[in-house]
């Protein structure tokens, strides 16, 4: 084979079991591939992979880790994991076990195959509600709104994780956990057809939300019609696309039917970014051109361990979360409370975490390598590691005759979300952080782009408080 088709010698590698999945999805992510085309490939071509016998340690994406409850061992945890497209993360030695999400109820094949897919068993409970005091989370982006398909970045994407959920969302080895799903779809359980146009959700019976509401199908289907009116603006659009109609079967089954086979039949209504659904009884009255001035973006309702408390969303400024009492797992989350503050400067969260211990994660720490080395070096109380995150940036230049002049039309553009490098600090023993190392830069006669795979950094504390 050619040295010029690496894509096609690392897919060869995979199906042939010389490459497992996760080191495919690194190195199909270093290659410039999206989320959804390695998801396709990944579907089609399954993997030679071992499954686990236990919960995987949850490890990538804020999104999933937001919700996290940890193990009763982790007594003085902080969300550890970072979110692709981000750069520089700080956070607390139990932030790790933190991220052992209260994600799921279900009980999915550990190890399984679901229509293509990869199914792992879900992450241990905490063993009792509360318990855990409360976690300090620093994002120097503050979030500006609570309402992820509206959002306009990952600080607002992570901030209103740990109210809404998906049906299903992905852990940090690429496999699939039911949220407010009982099982992933597949064809030996009915909820996949063979031509992959029609997926079928079942859906956890009893759920609420956290105003006491019932969960139900009609609220999937209300969220695809949400999202597609043009008139809300939703940024999530892309991914709901492909779907034909969604429709209530009854209470608890959802049914999806593509206009065509889908490959990446998984990619709606799954992860914590574009996947979370919205409650029909709140937004009913918020969509299309109300979307963007409702008043539930700011005091949102989900089904998620936590609900925000009553004034506790300050925008761009802090979030105040306290648990959910209408959470379905009595025995989680494990944090009292949660303290999300933003605003300020990476080097600053990167202080509060590494050299203060005032704030047990801090996230997206953009900052250069010889300040970061410096601060670990003089700082006790954090350290920063560091995890795979894909982000691409960009320069759009206004070549137009009419005026002749170069114009700067956008700046920075995020691509699909699929684990390729991002770094994390936390509080007491230190690690590596990475900067940025740009792979790739494009010409063309209307636009300039600089694609790239960068450091995530994040730093945590450690649990020795």
């Amino acid at each position: 084979m050619s040295e010029r088709d690496p894509l096609q010698q690392i897919t060869r590698d995979l199906t042939t079991g010389r490459l497992n999945r996760r080191d495919f999805i690194r190195r199909a992510a270093a290659l410039g591939l999206s989320a959804s085309t390695i998801g396709a490939i990944l579907a089609a071509c399954g993997a030679a992979t071992t499954t686990p016998t236990s919960a995987p340690a949850a490890s990538v994406a804020p999104s999933t880790a937001a919700s996290a409850a940890p193990t009763a061992a982790a007594t003085r945890a902080a969300t550890a994991s970072t979110a692709p497209g981000a750069a520089a993360t700080t956070a607390s030695t139990a932030t790790r076990a933190a991220a052992t999400a209260t994600r799921a109820g279900g009980t999915p094949t550990a190890g399984g195959n679901a229509g293509g897919v990869a199914v792992a068993s879900p992450p241990a409970s905490p063993g009792k509600r509360g318990g855990g005091g409360t976690l300090k989370i620093l994002y120097w982006q503050a979030p500006t709104i609570l309402n992820t398909h509206l959002a306009q970045g990952t600080k607002d994407q992570d901030a209103s994780r740990l109210v809404y959920e998906p049906l299903a969302t992905i852990d940090g080895d690429g496999k699939f956990i039911p949220i407010l799903a009982t099982e992933i779809p597949s064809p030996a359980n009915g909820g996949l057809s063979a031509d992959q146009k029609v997926v079928t959700w079942k859906l956890k019976p009893g759920v609420k939300w956290s105003d006491g509401q019932p969960f139900t199908a009609k609220d999937v289907v209300f969220t695809y019609q949400y999202v597609i009116d043009e008139k809300t603006g939703a940024t999530t659009t892309g991914d709901y696309k492909s779907i034909d109609k969604v429709e209530a079967v009854d209470d608890t089954t959802v049914r999806i039917t593509f206009k065509a086979s889908q490959a990446g039949w998984y990619i709606p209504f799954v992860g914590g970014y574009r996947g979370v659904i919205l409650p029909q009884h709140i937004f009913s009255a918020g969509k299309g051109e109300a979307a963007k001035n409702f008043a539930a973006n700011l005091a949102p309702i989900g089904t998620g361990p936590y609900r925000v408390v009553q004034g506790g969303f300050k925008p761009s400024d802090a979030v105040t979360y306290e648990i959910n009492p209408n959470f379905r797992d009595a025995n989680a989350p494990f944090f009292d409370k949660v303290e999300w503050k933003g605003g300020g400067d990476a080097v600053s969260a990167a202080r509060a975490v590494i050299q203060t211990g005032d704030y047990d994660y801090g996230w997206n720490l953009q900052v250069e390598a010889a300040i970061l080395t410096q601060l670990q070096q003089t700082g006790t109380k954090g350290e920063v590691f560091t995890t795979l995150s894909p982000n691409s940036e960009r320069l759009v230049i206004n070549f137009s005759p009419a005026t002749g002049k170069r114009s700067l039309m956008s700046a920075t553009a995020r691509a699909a979300r699929s684990p390729i490098t991002s770094s994390t600090t936390r509080r007491s023993s230190t690690r590596q952080t990475t900067s940025r190392n740009s792979t790739s830069t494009r010409r063309t006669r209307s636009s300039i782009r600089l694609a790239g795979s960068r450091a995530v950094s994040t730093a945590r504390r450690t649990a020795c408080s």
